[in-house]
């Protein structure tokens, strides 16, 4: 047993620099803040509580560095048991005592299966029970000083009283009650999951906002009427039967349809066509919404705009910019801020004086998300409610009455609608949120949420920009590439529709293509610039060539391209051939065509392709299910070989395809893992899991100075310049390429190691320029590709 030495409360620190009564006082005003209600004084409880194992002479030596890390130093766990004893002196019910010790318990650490943490926490050996028997009795020793500090908190902790229940074990006792512990958890209401989560969101960020010792930013009021404005600088009055004049109509229903609700709902829905507007739309109807809701006293809510893709967030990112900047706002961080996981931090420039202190701070106003308006991806916003990890949960507090665009929510997979439906609901509930669903095919996900525009499919029928045509290999034998390049060619030199968009399903297939394309239109006279687009470019490059293709063309415009041209890409095309994929994605590709007019005869085809190897690219990337509803739903919109028109695929083909879709969905498994508090099996992943790895690409004409950018940013990591780093993260990333490796041995996996990783801390490998073999592994057109046969390829 180690000598306690007594202290008085003044001597017992947090941090370094930190009191510990006052940091437990921070953080708990810092739980209890926002909206009050019946949660108030549980969430001051659960901050008070937090870190009271920190009063232990074992933790305050390992503080200044006398003694090591140990089950002793570890203050969570009996910090999550004096939380429980709190709480029930406090006269909360059990499931609030179990959520307070599950919370404190996990606080650094993620949420994960309630009863791996009962076992993890009482009975691991790395904290076996002596331990909290031995800090029992070190807090003992020094028990009124302790209990000094939680009288000034105004918390009915009785540590003396406390240390007994821990030395008599009979904590064990009470908390496998309160948690119904039988070996596993009994199932629990399903709202009690995401008070857990909202409670552990909570503490997490409000802990490590009293750590940093950041001072949050003043708010910033921006006018309702930014994007009107914006709009009538920009564009002018609509002139009648025109595109602008359709998006105008649709802007102005939404906003009279928002005037009519009496309460506002937790969802509402914005289903409009491709090319209709929906973006500014979107942001019009959440400058109102944060208008309708903010209360005197209060704070605005926050607007969040998520997408499900990083390659258009830029693209949105920059309209916004230009609306704010118009309304007369210098767009730093604090008013529109992008987030992603190689976004940019505008706030940081390269060569500053800010010292890393500095930067973490900022990097909180980043992870905490206290910007007015936030673009980001559905990894960042959905992942981060429904069991958050430590980091993530930094953001869910801001999300308070905040107003949220889901933008093209069809992108959810299937499996998780349930969960997420029931997650925004509950914030809908508890913390005020607005969400608005908005997609040109909106999904069953939000079946009942009222429409902002209830005559949506007004909208779809004025528009017959493109008539849909079926190519026999959709229900019959599917197209080699070979034969797809030819149906292709024969497209290309029809006078009638010039600029022609080909989206093909694979990196491979769509290289393959090009490839072919390549050869046999170089044979022709035509004068015309064919342009290939995936993933497997470099994104500086990709960037490049969109720009480009939306300047006037001199020439007939010829692009392969995977499905990263889809969504939100602002590129426009005559005819559109587009491999057999869900039905939604067809539409979106068909969003490419004759994007900019009300009608006018663009055509898109839809074949169905085998590669080379005999398979149907379209079975590597999307499930057998999705695919047969939309077979049945075009099918059923189908009269003999005549084309189908546009308002009819996409209100009646897509109305069948989710009604299909709905009936064979696969059951949402995180629904009843949360209702048994198994937090780890309730996270979802909105990536799905691949073997994947980074190549840093030096490219061809520009060698020395993508060198210089790897060498700086590698200099910068391997030295733990923080700042530094973080600024080149984007230069660095903009010329990096992920390749998928499928699993750990594939000959790709194989293969892929013959290039050089020189930085073990980077973990990126690395393609230099002007190499033997070079040519073999990158094309300046196509981008990055695994030869082959890489015998002779390994670049010295």
């Amino acid at each position: 047993m180690s000598v306690v030495i007594p202290l008085c409360s003044a001597e017992l620190y947090s941090h370094q620099d930190t009191l510990l009564e006052a940091h437990l006082q921070a953080v708990a005003d810092g739980c209890a803040s926002g909206q009050p209600g019946d949660t108030q004084r549980l969430r001051y409880l659960i901050g008070a509580c937090h870190d009271f194992g920190k009063a232990t002479t074992f933790f305050q030596e390992y503080l200044v560095d006398e003694r090591s890390q140990s089950s002793l130093t570890n203050h969570s766990a009996i910090s999550g048991l004096a939380c429980f004893h709190a709480l029930r002196a406090e006269g909360f019910s059990q499931r609030e005592c179990a959520i307070g010790w599950l919370v404190v318990t996990r606080h650094h650490s993620p949420l994960i299966d309630t009863g791996d943490v009962f076992q993890r926490t009482l009975f691991d050996t790395t904290a076996p029970l002596d331990a909290y028997a031995e800090q029992a009795a070190d807090i003992a020793a020094r028990a009124q000083v302790v209990q000094d500090i939680y009288d000034s908190l105004g918390v009915p902790l009785d540590v003396a009283q406390f240390c007994e229940w821990i030395t008599s074990k009979q904590y064990l006792k009470d908390i496998s009650g309160a948690l119904s512990y039988r070996g596993s958890l009994g199932e629990h209401p399903l709202e009690s999951s995401f008070h857990v989560i909202e409670l552990f969101s909570q503490l997490v960020a409000a802990d490590k906002l009293a750590a940093a010792g950041y001072t949050l930013p003043c708010r910033t009021r921006l006018p309702s009427d930014a994007v009107d404005s914006y709009i009538e600088e920009q564009f002018g009055p609509p002139t009648p039967g025109t595109i602008n004049e359709l998006r105008t109509d649709a802007r102005i229903a939404a906003r009279t349809q928002l005037e009519t609700y009496d309460s506002l709902p937790d969802v509402v829905t914005l289903t409009l066509p491709t090319g209709s507007g929906k973006t500014l739309t979107a942001l019009d109807i959440a400058l109102q919404l944060r208008k309708q809701k903010r209360r005197p006293g209060s704070t605005p809510p926050r607007i969040i705009y998520a997408l499900p893709f990083t390659s258009i967030i830029d693209q949105n990112f920059e309209q916004f910019r230009e609306v704010f900047d118009h309304a007369g706002f210098d767009t730093t961080p604090e008013i529109l801020l992008k987030h992603h996981y190689r976004s940019r931090d505008d706030y940081v420039v390269a060569g500053s004086d800010v010292t890393d202190e500095g930067f973490w701070r900022d990097l909180m106003l980043t992870d905490r998300w206290e910007s007015e308006v936030v673009t980001t991806t559905f990894v960042q916003l959905l992942e981060s409610l429904v069991v958050p990890t430590n980091s993530q949960s930094l953001k869910l507090p801001n999300l308070r009455n905040a107003v949220v665009i889901l933008d093209e929510v069809q992108a959810v997979p299937v499996k998780y609608w349930e969960v997420i439906r029931s997650c925004c609901k509950q914030l809908a509930d508890d913390w005020g949120c607005t969400f608005i669903a908005m997609t040109a095919t909106q999904p069953g996900m939000f079946a009942d949420a009222p429409p902002l525009v209830p005559n949506r499919n007004n909208y779809f029928h004025q528009l017959e920009r493109v008539t849909f045509e079926i190519h026999e290999s959709l229900f019959g034998d599917p197209l080699p590439l070979e034969e797809l390049t030819e149906h292709v060619e024969q497209r290309v030199l029809s006078t009638s529709r010039p600029d022609v968009l080909v989206v093909c399903n694979t990196i491979r297939s769509a290289q393959r293509v090009f490839e072919l394309l390549s050869n046999s239109l170089c044979r022709t006279d035509r004068e015309l610039e064919l342009a290939y687009l995936s993933s497997a470019v470099r994104p500086m490059d990709r960037r490049d060539l969109v720009a480009s293709l939306r300047d006037e063309a001199t020439h007939q415009r010829v692009v392969v391209s995977t499905q990263v041209i889809e969504a939100g890409v602002d590129l426009d095309f005559d005819t559109v051939i587009r491999d057999f994929a869900p039905l939604d994605s067809l539409v979106q590709a068909a969003g490419r065509c004759n994007r900019h007019q009300l009608s006018g005869g663009g055509v898109v085809e839809f074949v169905t392709t085998v590669d080379d190897s005999g398979r149907k690219p379209a079975n590597a990337i999307y499930d057998t299910p999705r695919l047969d509803a939309t077979q049945r739903a075009i099918k059923s919109v189908m009269a003999d070989d005549d084309p189908i028109m546009e308002s009819v695929m996409t209100t009646d083909a897509v109305a069948t395809y989710f009604d299909e879709l709905d009936t064979v969905k696969t059951t949402d498994v995180s629904i009843e893992a949360l209702t048994h508090w198994q937090f780890e099996n309730a996270r979802i992943s909105l990536i799905p899991e691949a073997l994947s790895v980074d190549v840093f690409v030096v490219g061809p004409d520009t060698p020395q100075s993508d060198q210089e950018v790897y060498d700086d940013y590698a200099e910068a990591v391997r030295h733990n310049e923080h700042s530094r780093a973080h600024a080149l993260k984007p230069d660095f990333y903009d010329r990096v390429v992920s390749v998928n490796l499928y699993t750990p041995d594939s000959d790709r996996a194989a293969s892929i190691q013959k290039l050089p990783l020189p930085d073990d801390e980077l973990g990126v490998y690395r393609l230099p320029a002007h190499q033997p073999g070079y040519d073999e592994w990158y094309d300046r057109q196509t981008g990055f590709k695994i030869p082959e046969s890489t015998v002779n390829s390994r670049l010295l």
